[in-house]
């Protein structure tokens, strides 16, 4: 017990260690392909990615709020990270307990994840990396019907995030056998909502796999979107 919490203690440490290193972000406008997003946002027809409708709505949603001023956007942008580094120290500890806080120390600080967090138009990147890492949370848990049912929401969450979303289904399956988390039938069959979900995932994620055929088709037919400014 005493182990468990000086971990805990350590996963807090460095979540405020993250927060105080990209705390200057918070003063910084749009930049890098920022401005496309956010030129795109104000149209009457607003730009929307196939496959990324969630983050598009982040994006516009935000805009309503703060307009030009980047604070509060590039705020969730830091909180979705910090987020994703709680997340990934409960999955970690689940399955490699030994490397679960030197994992999680890499994943906050290691500057490869700087341009996810810096730039808002990487909240995709993001907001997938959250839900797959619920996902995971809920597959490898103990088999309730509810843990399993917050996984399946996550992969099709992941799926209107970005638009490899769709590889999420994979992951999750993959990491389940690798570390043999499938559970039994019984108790399978003593979870009547497990069997509403996996129906329900299954539908849905052929219902986004055929719209996101044709919403690719048309992104990819049309004309490009004005964005104003120069070019």
């Amino acid at each position: 017990m005493a182990s468990r919490t000086r971990a805990g203690w350590t996963v807090v440490g460095l979540l405020a260690l993250t927060a105080i290193l990209y705390r200057p972000s918070l003063q910084h406008g749009y930049v890098y392909e920022d401005e496309h997003w956010i030129a795109g946002v104000g149209q009457p027809q607003p730009l929307r990615i196939p496959g990324r409708d969630l983050t598009s709505w982040t994006h516009d949603v935000l805009w309503r709020l703060t307009g030009l001023d980047a604070t509060l956007p590039h705020a969730v942008n830091l909180g979705l990270h910090l987020g994703n580094g709680a997340l990934l120290y409960a999955v970690l500890r689940l399955i490699a307990p030994p490397i679960a806080l030197a994992s999680v120390a890499v994943f906050l600080l290691h500057p490869l994840s700087s341009s996810a967090v810096l730039y808002l138009n990487g909240r995709a990147d993001l907001l997938m990396t959250t839900v797959n890492l619920v996902a995971l949370w809920g597959a490898l848990s103990a088999p309730v019907w509810w843990r399993w049912g917050l996984g399946f929401a996550g992969l099709l969450i992941a799926c209107a995030s970005k638009e490899i979303g769709i590889i999420s289904v994979g992951l999750v399956a993959l990491t389940v056998t690798l570390w043999h988390r499938w559970p039994s039938m019984a108790t399978v069959a003593a979870s009547r909502g497990l069997i509403a979900c996996l129906s329900l995932i299954v539908i849905t994620l052929g219902a986004i796999s055929g719209a996101a055929w044709r919403q690719g088709w048309m992104w990819a037919t049309m004309n490009p979107p004005q964005l104003g400014g120069s070019p």
